[in-house]
């Protein structure tokens, strides 16, 4: 059993998210001995669509618009009627991610009182520095690539690191299989049959629930489930991205943590119930409080 936390996406995205200054991520992400040792490959993916793919759209609307404010109050008009509700809170914590760096570097005295020019240097500074932490987030992908746990051999992620950026839409089924992810699940049989029939047990969350929601069945719990009991039948219809490997993104990421006794998650809903199943440690960080809970696995 390797010694260390085996840390899951919402750990890596909530470390860039709340930290309170950028400039200080950047210096740290350039660290080889960063959050990535002890990451799942589809961990990084993840990272990549939500934060890296976040930034491009902010980095969009600043280049359109002479001020943040204004780049932040279309971003708000144009996503008002938006279900992607995660990529709406992504880039609302990006924009607030400028706001800090702002305040914390710019200095408006030098710069004169406010004004359109004045406005555009910080828009302008703004676009610099967050175009500077994509690149610094790249660098650290070079340095840490040995240490990704890389059960999955995901071609997507293995590939960001040589181009970049890269990734703009994955396109992987069952008839172009760029991975070893179909193998993998095989392997890893008789442990998804314990996820499955632990999940089938659980009862369904409801709307009304909003105690213990970690012991209940999520929507993302009931789509793992469907797509274990499809993979039985149909083993490459997890190669598929949309249908099969998407659905199995958590389930992946536990699994690929075998070596590891310690999971560290802020995603209760989902890997509460994964570790219990695989009889591994949690530790779960809450979102709100900078609180934590551990839990320790039954019947080790």
């Amino acid at each position: 059993m390797r010694a260390g936390v085996f840390q899951e996406t919402s750990v890596l995205i909530n470390k860039t998210l709340k930290a309170p200054v950028l400039s200080s991520i950047a210096k740290e992400i350039t660290d080889p001995r960063h959050v990535f040792s002890g990451a799942s490959t589809y961990s990084i993916l993840e990272y990549y669509k939500t934060v890296i793919l976040g930034i491009d759209i902010v980095v969009n609307k600043l280049r359109t618009n002479t001020s943040l404010g204004k780049a932040r109050e279309r971003f708000n008009t144009v996503t008002a009627a938006s279900r992607d509700v995660r990529k709406i809170r992504i880039c609302t914590a990006i924009f607030d991610f400028v706001n800090y760096w702002i305040e914390e570097n710019f200095d408006p005295f030098y710069m004169g009182p406010p004004g359109k020019h004045f406005h555009l240097m910080q828009t302008k500074m703004a676009v610099t520095t967050l175009e500077q932490f994509k690149m610094d987030w790249h660098e650290s992908l070079k340095l840490a690539s040995d240490s990704w746990v890389n059960g999955t051999k995901c071609w997507w992620a293995q590939h960001l690191q040589f181009e970049f950026p890269s990734l703009k839409s994955i396109k992987c089924s069952r008839s172009n299989q760029r991975c070893n992810l179909v193998h993998f699940l095989t392997q890893k049989k008789a442990e998804l049959q314990i996820i499955k029939t632990y999940v089938d047990s659980l009862n369904p969350r409801l709307k009304h629930h909003t105690d213990n929601l970690e012991m209940l069945r999520s929507n993302e719990l009931a789509g793992v489930s469907a797509a274990i009991a499809k993979f039985l039948t149909d083993p490459d219809s997890a190669a598929d991205y949309k249908t099969g490997c998407i659905k199995f993104a958590d389930t992946i990421i536990a699994l690929e943590a075998e070596s590891f006794q310690l999971i560290y998650s802020a995603n209760p809903k989902e890997f509460r119930s994964l570790c219990h199943c695989l009889k591994k440690d949690y530790i779960y960080q809450h979102h709100a409080e900078r609180e934590f809970e551990i839990f320790i696995a039954p019947n080790k």
